[in-house]
């Protein structure tokens, strides 16, 4: 029988097809269901079930890769139906992991399935900050890879319903413990869902002003204003200002005097609740003619910027344009080259952007295409700064655009950064609770200077603390080791120390290559107010009629516990009786106790 070789790739945010296997898409039909299941705490478990047919009795399937947006991934596995192990060759780049099969058996035949699983833990799936809960699913480039693509995510029932979904297309299942959503339409670009109305945070900013002259002077600060998607309360300004006004941009100028030849340090404190759904009471003025002008970086008139404003149009497709062809520079953040370059440039360069290149060169277009729009300068909150970066000077700031919607009589802010570092994530239909404006650039593209960048050289400190306001208690364990007695396995207690119950709390376990778990490595606890619980832990050495010494290593939120043990194995079925007992036994147990920072 006649057999060829075929390298099958399923990237989960990227299809890269060598020329050669384009062809493969007609000789196998090929069905993803991905489930993402989600815990109290946001730790995401990703079960992805993979069914590969054969079109041709001649033809099958021997490797297969798959590709996800994130370095982070954990406790990776792949394995058959019947839970045998495929080996995994795991390798990561700057912003993805590559998981590499190879395939030791064959599967032959018109219509025979090869089924097998990748599961693995996803930290940059969900992230609960505070009051929210945002889940992204990277869209993924070539759809047409698949006869079926499903999304299953199950989300605890405690978060309720989302209060933003795309695509908004799924169906609900609720059981005790979850709520199921799958998406079967519209999900190739993407999933992205919000839960919770709005984000409170606290900040402390600093302003550092300096007066050189022989007399007596007036300086002025950019104080975080209120916009439709912010409302900001100051518990305190010290010292005083003179005056609070504001500009024709929107923001809340404070002016102070500094006496001669003498610096000043303003503090300023306070809150920040940021909302989905812009306010319906926030007055919106009509941009000005000025908003289509030509300042410093963004070069309206440049022949290759009206070139792009009569080819693009809209919004949306300068944003998806920027996505699509630029890209975000980490080597030159890493250089610390964040130097402002402004459209024109970032046009010659598109590989090598930050944020303020993706923003300056959005706003030029919109205007040239006669569309008003506007920077925003500020912070904004990110656990992962590899996935939603900031570029800017001070204290790591970042910057996005708006654009005013004429038919909504409205601003319509959105970040083709992080639409383009996230690999498709959608932040144009609508953006997220974690950007706080701290200065609005309209007129002018520089000033004023946003919180961060009033320094005085050769005293540059941090001056920029924002702080979620947490809506729950953090989990906090204590994660202890019993020692085991003759014919008894290890036992590890978990004590929950809060007075707040978590439900479905991962507990990890590893063990060095020498031993081996007779059970899962990843199991799940739910412990109540104060209460403690045990978990067993059976290892035996990896090879039969030995006494091997490894380490166990058990994490538990942010605790991790790691001893040391030497355990025995008869054969493989006794292992499970008898050679409970011999672990950690013989040598008994070395203890190591952390806290993961």
């Amino acid at each position: 029988m006649r057999s060829r070789l075929f390298t099958i790739f399923l990237f989960a945010s990227l299809f890269l097809f060598p020329k050669h296997n384009i062809f493969a898409l007609q000789e196998f039909s090929t069905t993803l269901t991905s489930t993402y299941s989600l815990n109290s705490l946001g730790t995401t478990l990703v079960r992805n079930e993979i069914r590969i047919k054969n079109n041709f009795s001649t033809l099958y399937s021997t490797q297969y890769a798959l590709e996800v947006s994130s370095t982070s991934l954990r406790s990776i596995r792949a394995y058959t139906e019947g839970q045998k192990d495929i080996p995994v060759h795991v390798t990561k780049t700057d912003t993805k992991t590559t998981i590499a099969l190879v395939f030791s058996d064959k599967i032959i035949g018109k219509d025979k399935e090869r089924i097998f699983f990748i599961d693995y833990e996803h930290p940059d799936a969900a992230v609960i900050v505070g009051k929210t809960l945002e889940i992204d699913i990277p869209k993924l480039a070539k759809e047409d890879q698949f006869h079926s693509y499903i999304v299953k995510i199950e989300v605890p029932v405690q978060f309720g319903n989302p209060s933003a979904a795309a695509p908004q297309t799924y169906t609900i299942k609720t059981t005790e413990a979850a709520n199921i959503f799958t998406f079967t339409q519209g999900i190739q670009q993407g999933i992205n869902m919000l839960f919770g109305e709005a984000q409170e945070y606290s900040f402390t900013l600093k302003y550092h002003l300096s007066n050189p002259s022989i007399s007596r002077g007036v300086s002025q600060i950019a104080l975080p204003p209120e916009t439709p998607y912010q409302h900001v309360i100051f518990s305190s300004i010290y010292p005083k200002p003179d005056l609070i006004q504001e500009d024709e941009d929107g923001n809340w100028i404070a002016t102070f005097t500094v006496d001669s030849q003498k610096e000043a340090l303003i503090t300023v404190q306070g809150s920040v609740r940021v909302s989905l759904k812009p306010s319906k009471d926030f007055p919106i003025q009509k941009p000005p003619t000025s908003y289509l002008s030509e300042p410093p970086y963004w070069e309206v008139q440049s022949d290759e910027v009206q070139r792009l404003a009569k080819q693009l149009k809209t919004p949306q497709a300068i944003y998806e344009y920027l996505v699509q062809t630029f890209t975000y520079d980490y080597e030159r953040l890493r250089q610390s080259d964040a130097n402002r370059r402004g459209a024109v440039s970032a046009l010659a360069a598109p590989a090598q952007a930050l944020c303020q290149e993706f923003t300056d060169t959005f706003i030029a277009i919109a205007r040239a295409a006669g569309i008003p729009a506007r920077e925003l300068n500020g912070f904004a909150y990110t656990e992962n700064p590899r996935l939603r970066p900031l570029s800017l000077v001070g204290d790591l700031l970042h910057a996005w655009p708006e654009y005013y919607d004429e038919s909504k009589k409205m601003w319509i802010p959105i970040d083709p950064t992080w639409g383009n570092t996230t690999r498709g994530v959608d932040f144009f239909s609508k953006l997220d609770m974690n950007h706080i404006v701290f200065a609005i650039h309209g007129i002018s593209s520089e000033k004023p200077f946003a919180a961060g960048m009033y320094k005085i050289t050769g005293k540059e400190e941090k001056d920029v603390e924002v702080k979620v306001q947490r809506a729950v208690e953090s989990p906090q364990f204590a994660v202890n080791l019993t020692a085991p007695t003759f014919f008894q396995s290890n036992e590890i207690t978990i004590e929950n120390l809060t007075g707040m119950a978590w439900y479905d709390v991962p507990v990890q376990i590893d063990a060095s290559a020498s031993l081996s778990l007779i059970q899962p490595k990843r199991r799940v606890v739910s412990l109540l107010p104060y209460q403690k619980t045990t978990v067993k832990i059976p290892v035996g050495s990896s090879t039969i009629f030995t006494q091997q010494k490894g380490t166990i290593t058990v994490k538990v939120g942010n605790e991790e516990l790691r001893y040391e043990t030497t355990a025995g194995q008869i054969n493989p079925a006794v292992a499970v009786g008898v050679g409970l007992g011999l672990c950690a036994l013989i040598a008994g147990c070395i203890l190591v106790f952390r806290r993961q920072r």
